[in-house]
């Protein structure tokens, strides 16, 4: 069985993948938001060395990151995660999946292994405070 590891809110601070504050005005490689649900968006120039992870269960649309209020970046897939499981009920081939409450979500740890693999210098975690 797939050993998976929780992003939510209250795991943030133990999840592997830290937060890198990048030179600005560069866009952020990954963006973790978590504004009404937990959310990721890849820069789309790494998607193509994560897809071999995210063929099931997850559905890449185009995204947009707004990082300043009349910022906003199109460069970005966003990871649409289609069903919710559990860690009990995931398949094999599962590397992502959300909650029933959508305010997690769980990645393998050979996706994040794989994450912190790729080149990033800017790593953004984004919330409603």
């Amino acid at each position: 069985m797939r050993n998976f590891i929780e992003l939510s809110l209250d795991s943030l601070k133990s999840f592997p993948i830290k937060e890198k504050k990048g030179m600005l005005p560069v866009e952020p490689d990954l963006v973790f938001d978590f504004y009404m649900f937990p959310k990721v968006f890849v820069i789309n120039d790494l998607v193509d060395k994560l897809s071999p992870y995210l063929k099931s269960n997850v559905e890449l649309q185009d995204g947009a990151v707004e990082l300043k209020h009349s910022d906003l970046r199109a460069n970005y897939s966003y990871l649409y995660v289609i069903e919710p499981n559990t860690v009990e009920s995931v398949s094999d081939d599962v590397h992502i999946f959300r909650n029933e409450e959508n305010s997690s979500l769980f990645f393998s740890e050979e996706l994040i292994n794989e994450i912190n693999k790729l080149p990033m210098d800017y790593i953004l975690y984004r919330w409603n405070k």
